[in-house]
């Protein structure tokens, strides 16, 4: 796969994704925020956690979660340790639309494997266990 497939790949897959997003008024890197926090369930979570797992830089972060704090999607509180930390907790309305934004991103996970070829899902496999 030549890099100009790969970068029309991922071109479309961003395409995609944002079109989708767009119903909740989400920007990607918002919406992977939400699914990230969505995935510890009631766990306390916090910013820098996902900062590490996401690789987002902290600029990218920090607007994302002020724009999702000002939708009404999380709700930050001082950390009962470390009163530097916010921990973050998702509304209602975060709840509501979660699983289907985690449905979004998986039919567009399916619409892009569709197009690929074993060896290629093989190679892009192999890059994800890196």
């Amino acid at each position: 796969m030549t890099i100009d497939k790969v970068m029309k790949i991922s071109k479309y897959i961003e395409t995609e994704l944002e079109s989708r997003y767009q119903v909740y008024d989400l920007t990607i890197n918002q919406a992977q925020l939400l699914i990230y926090f969505y995935s510890f369930g009631a766990n306390e979570i916090n910013a820098t956690n996902a900062l590490k797992e996401l690789s987002m830089d902290k600029r990218s972060m920090s607007l994302s979660l002020k724009a999702l704090e000002a939708k009404g999607y999380i709700i930050r509180h001082p950390n009962s340790i470390d009163k530097r930390q916010k921990d973050i907790e998702l509304s209602l309305n975060a709840l509501e639309i979660c699983e289907d934004i985690i449905a979004s991103k998986e039919e567009v996970n399916a619409l892009f494997e569709v197009n690929l070829t074993s060896t290629q899902l093989d190679e892009i496999n192999k890059i994800e266990m890196e």
